[in-house]
């Protein structure tokens, strides 16, 4: 990593003889993380950071870009950070010793035992005849808090050279810029940002403690929704699997009594303000007469209206004629097997959710479905796009968002799992899959101001199982807590509620939304 800091600069000043002498500008700061350590066992880091408080130099004679700095104050600084609950202490300050005063630069080694060791290493002199590197200067930090200088490392102990892993996968990683950590997990490609030097204070604080910029007007109005309601439902419904592998029978989708009317009354029961229906889901069955494929769309499913059906007009004019919200859910086609029953039976092609007109333009073939639900059917509020990772990841996530927000520019975009803004609108966090993998980002956290969302189920599965019953499903309290948790900290609680195979929420379903609707209400 280049370091920066204003004592470097005057180091490399002072080696060129470029102490001349110059005016200075008004006193600023400056901050900048120099490495990470991850506490064995622990979901505990410690960061050590750069801290200068300068005048920069003006005039003729000034250093390249700005003049050689007129030092007022430098500290080493090192924080102890606990990544589930993002408390930041900072457990020693310390200005750096004579021996390293030039050019110094502050370096977590790690734990024995209880004990924090780190280093100050650095330069000596005040010429260009006399500068010469200095042997490090060795500390250590007791869990009380006491800061020890001069110590001996223990013997017979190798501290690792990198930042180490987490449990659960995950692990950590400073911004090109020095001024921001990231936790990253197995699972998820995009780096969440957790740890960062405020600008104001130049102290390392949780990401949030900053508020975001830029939220727009459709942004703000989403994040008043607070509560609403994902709807899974399709033709992994009748197969008894959570993710559908293209190879089922049209002809098993055969609801007799769908009534998507029934669904918007039970959800004005519950007070959600908006929903999210799975229109296209892992297998590629379109709930709608798509004209790019012949073989994954309604008109395969005979059984429901002779293959006329299209559920997305269905669902769209029932909910917006109760004032409810609504976004469509859209799966990316991709490379995604097995792991919850999407999985191709032994001599079948895995289709990764890709009907065959897919196969040659896979991201094509999606920009034209999205085209399809984007100008068919009026104005979107949002559109759910899961799987985007292998999309993002092949560098072409900013090539579909781009085109949906030229087919509806005040349609929000959620990617599932996304926390980055420069690919969501609002930032994802899919609760019962985090929870069994990184329960971190399970929640945004606390502090949070980026309009969020929290997805979870209310009963065993995203779709509808034999064995679900009022037994197995959140009661009205679990529900209505989560709001609340959520809401605290900046995200709406998107709760799914899945129909049945006869197409209607069974009744206790419906039951237990005018619980959670009167709890809510009266709380």
């Amino acid at each position: 990593m280049k370091l920066t800091t204003i004592s470097s600069m005057l180091a490399i000043a002072l080696a060129a003889g470029l102490m001349t002498s110059c005016t200075y500008g008004p006193a600023q700061t400056r901050s900048q993380i120099h490495n990470v350590r991850a506490k064995p066992d622990s979901h505990t880091i410690a960061v050590s950071v750069s801290y200068s408080h300068f005048r920069d130099a003006t005039g003729i004679n000034a250093f390249p870009n700005g003049g050689v700095p007129k030092v007022l104050d430098e500290e080493a600084r090192i924080y102890v950070c606990d990544v589930h609950t993002r408390e930041v202490r900072k457990v020693a300050a310390i200005s750096p010793p004579e021996r390293v005063r030039l050019g110094w630069s502050p370096w977590v080694l790690g734990w024995v035992d209880d004990s924090l060791f780190f280093q100050l290493s650095g330069q000596s002199g005040t010429s260009l005849k006399d500068i010469q590197n200095s042997s490090p200067v060795y500390y250590s930090v007791t869990s009380d808090g006491k800061v020890t200088e001069g110590v001996a490392l223990p013997e017979n102990v190798s501290f690792q050279s990198n930042s180490g892993p987490l449990p659960e996968g995950s692990f950590v990683r400073i911004s090109r810029n020095s001024e921001t950590i990231g936790i990253r997990t197995e699972q998820m490609s995009d780096l969440m940002p957790t740890f960062m030097i405020d600008s104001t204070e130049a102290e390392l604080v949780p990401v949030t403690a900053q508020k975001p910029a830029g939220i727009t007007r459709a942004q703000k109005e989403f994040a008043s929704w607070k509560f609403g309601g994902f709807i899974h439902y399709g033709i992994a419904t009748y197969n008894e699997r959570e993710w559908a592998n293209g190879h089922e029978d049209p002809k098993t989708f055969a609801p007799k009594k769908l009534d998507c009317n029934q669904w918007a009354d039970a959800f004005v029961d519950a007070g959600m303000k908006y929903a999210v229906f799975t229109v296209k889901h892992t297998g590629g069955w379109c709930l709608w007469d798509s004209k790019h494929t012949v073989s994954h769309d309604t008109t395969t499913m005979i059984n429901y209206k002779d293959g006329k059906g299209d559920l997305v007009k269905d669902f769209l004019d029932a909910f917006r004629a109760k004032g409810i919200k609504v976004g469509l859910y859209y799966c990316c086609p991709g490379n995604y097997t097995g792991k919850l029953g999407n999985k191709a039976l032994e001599g079948q092609e895995n289709l990764y959710g890709m009907p065959p007109e897919a196969k040659e333009d896979r991201i094509g073939f999606m920009k034209k479905q999205l085209t399809e639900l984007l100008t068919q059917y009026g104005h979107v509020d949002l559109i759910w796009m899961d799987q985007y990772r292998k999309v993002q990841k092949e560098g072409r996530w900013q090539e579909v968002l781009k085109h949906i927000r030229l087919l509806q520019p005040r349609c929000l975009v959620i990617a599932n799992n996304s926390h980055d803004a420069s690919e969501t609108d609002i930032y994802s966090y899919e609760y019962p899959w985090m929870m069994e993998r990184n329960p971190e980002l399970a929640l945004p956290p606390e502090g949070n101001t980026y309009p969020a969302e929290v997805c979870d189920i209310m009963g065993p599965a995203w779709f509808w199982k034999e064995k679900e019953n009022k037994d197995n499903i959140k009661t009205a309290k679990d529900v209505v807590d989560m709001i609340n948790l959520c809401n605290s900290r900046g995200a709406n609680y998107l709760i799914n509620v899945a129909p049945d195979k006869s197409g209607l929420l069974p009744d206790y379903t419906v039951e237990r939304l005018k619980e959670i609707g009167e709890l809510f209400k009266n709380q």
